[in-house]
C-alpha cells in the first residue's frame, strides 16, 4: 500500500497545460463542516465533499454526486487540501 504524503503536490492542469496548486485551481478555501446527517462535509466553491477514508491525519473525500457518475475526489492531510481531482460531471 502506498503510503501518502502530507506535502503539497503540484501537477499539471490537463486542459490548460499550466503547472499549479490546488489553491490556484479551486480558487477557494475549503470549508468544513456537519451535514445535516452529522456526518462531516467539505465544502468547495460550488461543490460538496463527504469523507470516503481516515487513516490518522489523512483523509480522502469524494463529491457528494458520485452515485451520479461523479469522478471528483480530493485528500487532505491535517485539514489542508493536498491532493485533488477536480473533474465534476455536473
Amino acid at each position: 500500500m502506498r503510503e501518502i504524503s502530507c506535502e503539497l503536490e503540484y501537477f499539471t492542469e490537463p486542459r490548460s497545460g499550466i503547472q499549479s496548486d490546488n489553491y490556484v485551481i479551486a480558487g477557494k478555501t475549503p470549508l468544513f463542516r456537519i451535514s445535516r446527517l452529522g456526518r462531516p462535509q467539505l465544502c468547495l466553491g460550488s461543490y460538496r465533499y463527504c469523507t470516503n477514508s481516515v487513516r490518522g491525519s489523512v483523509t480522502r473525500w469524494r463529491c457528494t454526486s458520485q452515485p451520479r457518475g461523479c469522478r471528483a475526489k480530493l485528500t487532505t492531510c491535517n485539514s489542508v487540501i493536498v491532493r485533488q481531482l477536480n473533474i465534476h460531471n455536473h
